[in-house]
Parts: C-alpha cells; structure tokens; sequence
C-alpha cells in the first residue's frame, strides 16, 4: 500500500516516507514557480543518515517515487534506478548535508524574484516581509571560480559554497541563484516561498525609491520558531499539497 502524504507529518522515519516527501516536495516547487526546468531539492536518508536522496536529472514537475537515488555526502550513487543519471550539482547537496548535521533538506534554484540580489553582495533581500524573518541571520554569498560555468560539479567547489553557507539558511550564488537548506521539506516548501515572495515585495520598495524598515533579526527568529513549531508548519505545507494535487493528476493518490 502507498504511504500517503498526509500519514507522514514533518519528519519522515523510513526511507519509502522520505521518497513520498520528496516526490511531492518537487511537484510543489515546480507548482509554485520556484523551479522550472532546472532545480531541485534533497532529503537526508532518515534510515542512514550519513546519505542522502534526490531524484535522478529529471525536471522537478515529472519526478516520482521511481526516480529517487540514494547517494553519499560526495555524490556518489548507492541505490537508485540502472543508469540514472544524478543532478550535475547533486555534490552541492551532499557537502551541505556533511558540513550541518542540523540539516535535514538541501533546496538549489534559480527564481527570477531573488536572481538581483544574486549580483548585489551588499543588498541581500533582508525581510520586508515578516515570513522573510526565517532567514534571520542573513545570507551567506558566494562567488564562483572566473572562467567557469557556474554550475557546482566538484566536492571542492561545493565545500566552498558549504562554507559560504556557514550556519545560515540559505546561500546567494552570484549570476546563478540560491541555496538553502532546512530541517526538512514541509520547512523549505514555506521558506522558499517566502524567500521568493519577501524578494518580490523588496524589490517593489526598491521601484518606489523607500528605503524599507526591515524585520530585526530578534523578530525574525521569533517568526522562524513559532511558524517552524508542528502545527502552523503542517497547516502551510499540507495547503501547497492540496494546490499541488488539484494541479498535478498523478499525485492525487499519494
């Protein structure tokens, strides 16, 4: 019998819960517009925590159960379909999982509503929305390599964004996009989009030349922790499902 969505709550605790999560988590972003083509999110294996899983190279919208990888922390392909083909950058995945034992979800995008702030390394999209407080310590920046693509396909270029990140929640990656990470995906669903959201409204007060009176840090983590608390957090991700199955006909079951 397939594990419903709803059974499962914040935290899987088996790895067919986290699979489920992460199929629907992927139609979700895709439903919202925070991914399109590219992008993608990871989960860290509830049944060994030192790998994690990830679709194969799939747009976000097409995901199911039977494209999920399990993976180590250097992007190595343990268990998953005979010759799929991981993300490129499913290595930036697993540095973060190795460096923050308190992560639990890795998100990379590229939303448009955040991609300015991608090239302003001194105007991170501080939150003008109380929701944007969930990344009340700011943003982590980081530059890629000149001459590059851009794109993290090497466990050393994916420590550098590890510790770009350090002990925030999310990391802007110049001319690129964002990285973020989370305790797990009901959290990055609502935080991305808040992300994307607090983003948007930044910048239509930038257009009207104010200069914003931000959410402290103090109100931000006050925001952060009483809406990451069981209940509101279950209230928001199970909406995004719902809007997520009304769209999406093949995951009215799960």
């Amino acid at each position: 019998m397939m594990i419903k969505i709803s059974e499962i709550g914040c935290f899987p605790k088996t790895i067919e819960e986290a699979k489920v999560q992460l199929v629907i988590g992927s139609r979700i972003l895709s439903n919202e517009g925070i991914v399109d083509s590219y992008g993608h999110i990871s989960v860290r294996n509830p049944e060994d925590p030192e790998t994690f899983l990830q679709s194969r190279s799939l747009a976000a919208d097409i995901v199911t159960l039977d494209d999920i990888l399990v993976m180590d922390f250097e992007g190595n392909v343990l268990e998953g379909p005979e010759g799929a083909r991981p993300y490129w950058e499913n290595v930036l995945h697993g540095r973060i999982f190795a460096a923050r034992s308190d992560v639990g979800c890795v998100f990379h995008g590229h939303p448009l509503e955040v991609h300015p702030f991608t090239v302003m390394p001194d105007m991170p999209p501080l939150p003008v929305k109380n929701s944007g407080g969930v990344f009340y310590n700011g943003y982590g920046y980081y530059d890629s390599p000149a001459g590059s693509d851009m794109t993290v396909k090497t466990v050393e270029e994916a420590d550098d964004v590890a510790a770009a990140l350090g002990d925030k929640w999310a990391v802007l990656m110049r001319c690129h996009g964002v990285t973020a990470a989370s305790e797990n995906i009901p959290q990055m669903i609502v935080d991305m989009i808040a992300m994307v959201q607090n983003a948007s409204v930044y910048t239509d007060c930038l257009k009207m030349g104010i200069t914003p009176k931000f959410c402290s840090p103090e109100e931000g983590l006050a925001y952060r922790t009483s809406h990451h608390a069981e209940k509101p957090l279950l209230r928001a991700w199970e909406y995004y499902v719902r809007r997520a199955k009304r769209a999406i006909e093949d995951i009215r079951d799960m």
